[in-house]
């Protein structure tokens, strides 16, 4: 699992410095998705370590999904970043959806000390948070 987490970061490094910059999303269809990564401390029973290692993967992916939702092509000259810098609200709704996210899979090591949590979020309702803000 600790190799195929190099090989993503890998990956992730390449495709966004690589190609110029992050992906500016446009189709209203697609998902935004994130995956995370978690280890336990040592010593940790397979139980809190389990909980442990879940916590942190939600949580790097939780990140990942914020950053990635800013990415977003909302109109011909915009992105969701523009509204995030603009607006706190913008800001609070993309991390509460992102927090919110639906869960598509969770795997555990077999000792339960590594977990992988992937997450996503429709690109529709980052948009939508962002048009919203600019009619007020």
């Amino acid at each position: 699992m600790r190799n195929l987490a190099l090989v993503t970061l890998a990956a992730i490094v390449i495709a966004t410095i690589g190609c110029g910059g992050p992906k500016v999303v446009r189709d209203v269809d697609e998902y935004l998705t994130a995956t995370g990564r978690g280890v336990a401390k040592p010593g940790l029973s397979e139980g809190e370590g389990r909980r442990y290692a879940e916590g942190q993967a939600e949580a790097e992916a939780i990140r990942m999904l914020t950053d990635m939702a800013k990415s977003v092509q909302v109109t011909d000259r915009k992105t969701c970043l523009d509204y995030w810098i603009e607006s706190e609200i913008v800001r609070a709704k993309i991390k509460s959806i992102c927090s919110a996210a639906e869960v598509v899979t969770r795997r555990f090591s077999e000792d339960g000390h590594e977990a992988e949590v992937v997450i996503r979020v429709p690109v529709r309702t980052v948009r939508t948070i962002c048009l919203g803000a600019e009619k007020k």
